[in-house]
Formats: C-alpha cells, structure tokens, sequence
C-alpha cells in the first residue's frame, strides 16, 4: 500500500476518533436514529454509558528514568487531554513508519501516557465509514495509543495482539500532558518498572516494587434475588409484556424460576445463585445482515440497559463473531469494575454476555454483583502487607512450571531448571490488580488479587499470601 494511501486513512480516521473525543463522550453513536425503540431520546445518562463502553481500561503514566506508575481509571481527565492533542495533530498532514517491537517498546521509556483498551477495538467501532477502507493488514484494531509529553510531533498506536506498531509524525501541536503526568506523580502511587530492572528479563511487562495505598476486600451481595418478587416481575414483565398473557411460570425447588411463552419462542431463567439467563428463537423472517458493528453493539447495550439496567463500571470486554444455523451474528462480552478494579470470577466470559444476529437478540446471560449498601470495607490491606506479583510467582512456581512443561510439550529429560525459569518469566504477558469473586463460605466477597497471564494460562493469586485461587487456559 503506498504511503500517501495509508496516510490519507489514518488522517481519516484519527480525524474522526479525535472529534468524538474532544467532546468528552467515547460514544459510537453519531445520532439518535439507531437506537432501537426502546430508547427514546439520547439524554446525558445515555451519553455516559457509551463513554464507559469503550473508554481506556488502564492508563500507564511514564515519568522518565524508567519509572512508571498504572491507574485503571482516569485520575485526573488525562483521557480528554489527549483527546484534545489527537484532534489538534490529525488536522495537519501527517507521516507514517511502521515499528518493531523493540521501537515500541523504546517509544514507552519516554515521558509520556500510554492508554490501553480491554481488547483489540475494530476500527469501524472508532468511525462508521472505516468498511469502505482498504487498509488490509496494516491496522485494522486498536489496543495502545501513546501520546509523548512536550513532543507534539509524534503519536504512536498499535494493534499489540497482531505486533502492528505505527508511529505518526507531523507538524507542531501543542502538546500540555507534561503537567497531567506531572499531576499523576504528585499523588500517592506505586512504581512500577521493567521486567529488565526488577528480573533480568527484557520484556514489556511492568512490575510494582512498592505500594502507597492499601486495597480492601469487600463484602457484596447477588444483583438478581429470586426472593425479590417485585424485582423479577419487573424484569419478566420488560421481556413478555406485563400482562403476561400465554406465560407459564415454574419455580424449581432450590427457588430458581422460569418463564415461558407458549410455543417457548422465549425462555427466562433465574437462578437462586443470581444468574439471569434468557434465550429466544430467531425469527423466521430473513435477519438484517446489512447492519454496521456500531449499530449492532449499540442494540445490545440497549438490550441490557432496558432488561436489568447497565452496571455502573460496564466496559465492553471482547467481541466474537458467531453462527447459528448458518446466521452469522456477534457476541458482546461485558465486564464490570468496582472502585476501579475489574471483577473477576476466573471464567472466561463476561459478567454480560449478549448473542445477538442483526437486531435480533438471541441470548443473553447476565449475573452482577454490587457492593452492600451501607457496609464498609472488610479487611483493609495495608500497603506493607501486599505481595508482589513476581513473589506470588516464586511461590507458585512449582505449580506454574508443572503446566508450562506440559503446554509447551517438553521433554523433561532434556529441560534445564535455569532456561525453564527463564521461559516461563519471559513468556508473561500480562500482570493485573483486580477483585476475585470469592463464593466460598456464606458470603459472596471480593477479594484483591493479581491476574498474570503467562504462556497459555491466566493465574490468579490472593494480593496477601499468593494463594492460587484459580488457574485457566488461555486458549
């Protein structure tokens, strides 16, 4: 593809993103026309659930010297700061080159603030009219943007999952994050520096050497309770109509219920565990398969927020294409955090989960925990107390290696304990503070832990004593 090509797209889409972005709402709704029915107007409340969906999950700010800190949320508008440097730098003609790994890498040792996203986002969720572009291989996700401090000239994004690394180069813009980063590092904050500085390791894995603030666990209780009659009328009522007519209604012995249309066309279970589950046959008439992924995203969110009410902390955590019968259709998996960290059950899905073919909503599962009202925090963790993540490795190493030498079909004969430590350290590829949902015992609690993905499998360890909690595959 040739430069001028490539360049013209890019200041397309970077154009495009950075409107939206300026005016403070990560919104993939250009108007109100799309919203199904259910909505009638778009209102502020509206407008921020979208700007949750596909805002940042982490913010790494790098303050030089090869010291780092993380946050995962926004600590001080540092998203609408560079919001407003990539709609100043994309109305001017740009440059582009394309970077390996190590330059990527390098471009993070600066002054500067890298923002992540939980996945890979298409292309066509930044701006409706990306399908009509051809930009094959080059970019077609995106999951970091840097934005270097005092340096206007350059932006650097990346589809890091495919090893695509872009670094864009253009006129002046004036650039103000040195006192956003400079605001971060004045408040209480944990360093974290290169897998190189702290192990040896030249990776781009960042590890915490000390921590400022304490975590708590928390007790919480089920979103959905069978005991609630009120509660789950209102909610069968949004599905079947409130007068409930040709409905049947069973409730189970553990006190799950279920609800049934006549020709079962539609299935609503919940669980005394809190999981709602509700399924719907797809209607014969031919599905729309015309819909752009923005609409098709937008009547999920729709469907969720009209059939239980959107989370507070919703983000949207994968998307997967999927066929049923030969109808091919998306799956939307959406996470949710408390006080800014992710909650985590060790599955692989989400909290949310919706199927859904054209506008058609086909399944959807949900099952949300919240924080008690009116209790505090349980079991304050003082900074001194928190493990390291490397240290939660050293004491599950036994373990961790037992599974890396059978993912990696080793011969046992031939492995040497110093290389296999090596691997395993070099093969992580992510290190996370998250709250593990706990459901042992009488209490359903979240429990502070660390989330570290290394080679095919995601461990999560307790923050104080790095017990295993859980273990899954990363397939």
């Amino acid at each position: 593809m040739g430069k001028e090509k490539v360049k013209t797209i890019f200041l397309a889409m970077l154009f495009v993103l950075s409107v939206l972005l300026t005016q403070r709402l990560w919104i993939i709704i250009p108007s109100s026309e799309i919203f199904a029915k259910e909505i009638d107007k778009v209102d502020e409340e509206e407008f921020n659930i979208y700007a949750e969906i596909l805002s940042p999950q982490s913010y790494v700010y790098n303050f030089g010297g090869g010291y780092h800190t993380i946050f995962f949320e926004d600590p001080n508008d540092t998203w609408g700061q560079v919001a407003g440097m990539i709609d100043d730098f994309t109305a001017k003609a740009f440059t582009y080159e394309t970077l390996n790994g190590d330059q990527w890498q390098a471009a993070n040792e600066y002054k500067s603030v890298n923002v992540s996203f939980s996945f890979p986002l298409p292309i066509e969720l930044f701006y409706a009219g990306s399908g009509a572009w051809d930009i094959s291989n080059e970019l077609t996700h995106i999951d970091n943007i840097i934005i270097p401090a005092g340096d206007g000239r350059v932006i650097y994004v990346a589809d890091k999952q495919k090893e695509v690394y872009l670094k864009l180069r253009g006129d002046f813009t004036e650039n103000d994050l040195d006192m956003k980063i400079d605001e971060v590092e004045a408040l209480p904050h944990t360093d974290y520096f290169r897998t190189e500085d702290v192990l040896g390791i030249d990776t781009d894995i960042l590890l915490p050497i000390n921590f400022e603030e304490g975590i708590s666990t928390s007790e919480i209780m089920m979103e959905m309770d069978v005991s609630d009659k009120a509660q789950i009328t209102a909610i069968a009522g949004r599905i079947f109509g409130e007068t409930f007519d040709f409905v049947k209604r069973i409730e189970e012995t553990d006190g799950s219920i279920f609800y049934i249309s006549n020709y079962g066309e539609k299935v609503l279970k919940i669980q005394s565990d809190g999981l709602l589950e509700y399924t719907e046959k797809l209607e014969k008439k031919e599905i729309e398969s015309n819909l752009a992924l923005s609409e098709i995203l937008n009547r999920a969110v729709v469907f969720v927020k009209n059939h239980g009410g959107w989370p507070a902390g919703a983000y949207l955590s994968s998307i997967e294409e999927i066929d049923k019968s030969g109808v091919k259709g998306f799956r939307f998996n959406f996470g949710y955090k408390i006080n800014g960290y992710q909650v985590s059950s060790g599955e692989g899905d989400g909290a949310i989960l919706v199927d859904i073919y054209g506008y058609d909503v086909a399944y959807y599962r949900r099952r949300v925990f919240r924080e008690k009202m009116n209790i505090q925090f349980q079991g304050e963790i003082s900074p001194d107390s928190i493990l390291l993540p490397q240290k939660a490795i050293d004491r599950n190493l036994r373990e961790i290696a037992a599974a890396y030498i059978v993912d990696n079909n080793l011969e046992l004969d031939k492995i040497l304990m110093d290389q296999l430590l090596f691997d395993i350290l070099n093969d992580i590829n992510n290190i996370q503070t998250i709250y593990y949902l706990d459901e042992g015992g009488s209490k359903e609690v979240l429990k502070p832990a660390w989330r570290i993905s290394i080679g095919q499998r995601i461990y999560y360890f307790n923050i104080l004593d790095g017990e295993m909690l859980y273990r899954i595959r990363n397939d």
